[in-house]
């Protein structure tokens, strides 16, 4: 879900768990809330609505990720490479 709101150009906030927080930087192109932490993930969300300059330059930056590491050619040469590996 992450991946396909920063493809959405919207600002980004997820828990700072799994999968997640490999794909978010945080301060970066989203935010990272810690679990168990419903009073950094309200506050983060405050930022955003907010600042519309700071949701704008996250969502800038998430959507440059998505152009550039997770669109399918990179995808297809990682992948490539990880076969390459295996096999030698």
């Amino acid at each position: 879900m992450a991946l396909e709101a920063m493809a959405a150009q919207v600002p980004v906030i997820v828990s700072d768990t799994g999968g997640l927080s490999e794909v978010v930087s945080h301060g970066m192109d989203g935010y990272k809330a810690p679990p168990a932490r419903p009073d950094l993930l309200a506050y983060y969300i405050r930022e955003i609505l907010i600042n519309p300059g700071l949701a704008r330059d996250l969502s800038r930056q998430a959507w440059k990720k998505v152009l550039t590491v997770y669109d399918w050619q990179s995808i297809a040469l990682g992948t490539l490479e990880v076969y390459r590996e295996a096999i030698t």
